[in-house]
């Protein structure tokens, strides 16, 4: 984050199950090769420590409101990520895609899929169908 402080927003390549059923002991890097084609508007923060306010949901930041302390897209350098300020934060519809992305292993095998839902949860509803 040098020269500037504050965060720096990186969008998200989705990964899918490459139909994949059962768990294999392969590296995720290795078993999952298929993404989308485009990167997800999704995006993580990555804060400077000092400049860190607070957490306004999984993915988007509070920074200390000193000069200079923003958040900013890879999409130029030392671009200003204008939906930081926005209503979530969680987003940069530009999708800069061409420095950094966060590679996100959305859905694993299938076997892995439904013990995690049935371990953790699912926000809208119970789906474990306890085999």
């Amino acid at each position: 984050l040098h020269p500037y402080g504050g965060a720096l927003t990186v969008n998200w390549m989705l990964f899918g199950s490459s139909n994949k059923t059962m768990y294999a002991p392969i590296p995720v890097t290795k078993r999952f090769q298929y993404r989308e084609e485009v990167p997800n508007n999704v995006i993580k923060s990555i804060v400077k420590t000092s400049d860190f306010r607070g957490i306004r949901n999984p993915h988007a930041v509070s920074l200390e409101t000193s000069e200079g302390t923003v958040a900013r897209t890879t999409h130029a350098k030392g671009q200003i990520q204008k939906e930081q300020f926005g209503k979530t934060g969680a987003s940069d519809h530009m999708l800069p895609s061409k420095v950094l992305l966060l590679y996100h292993y959305r859905y694993l095998s299938e076997s892995e899929y439904d013990r995690k839902i049935c371990e953790r949860g699912h926000m809208d509803k119970n789906v474990c169908n306890h085999k």
